[in-house]
């Protein structure tokens, strides 16, 4: 049988979790800074969602079952891309902070 996970028509009831989740205002900007909450559909199944835009460089996915434990658990950036995308970052500085003086002189020329 073939299980459609979770649609916007078989949603039963979506709980807040009042205590992970943060409403700040900075400026004039009001917005979630960490969100969680749990979606339940009709026939019982449940999934939690947990968000942190202020908790670090990375995102990660962790799929855990009711009885417990971890199931499967994904990061984003992994090590490997994380290197080369820091390497790549200090290359543009360095490339950037050595050319940055001969660009601007031929500007002024």
């Amino acid at each position: 049988m073939f299980s459609a996970g979770v649609t916007a028509s078989n949603i039963s009831r979506v709980v807040a979790d009042t205590s992970f989740s943060l409403l700040e205002t900075r400026g004039d900007y009001t917005d979630f800074t960490r969100l969680a909450f749990t979606v339940t559909t009709d026939a019982g199944g449940e999934v939690s969602v947990k968000a942190d835009r202020c908790g670090g460089n990375n995102s990660q996915a962790v799929v855990t079952p009711p009885d417990g434990g971890e199931q499967f658990r994904s990061i984003m950036p992994d090590a490997e891309l994380e290197v080369r995308t820091m390497t790549w970052a200090y290359l543009v500085r360095v490339l950037l902070r050595c050319t940055a003086p001969l660009l601007y002189s031929l500007l002024l020329l």
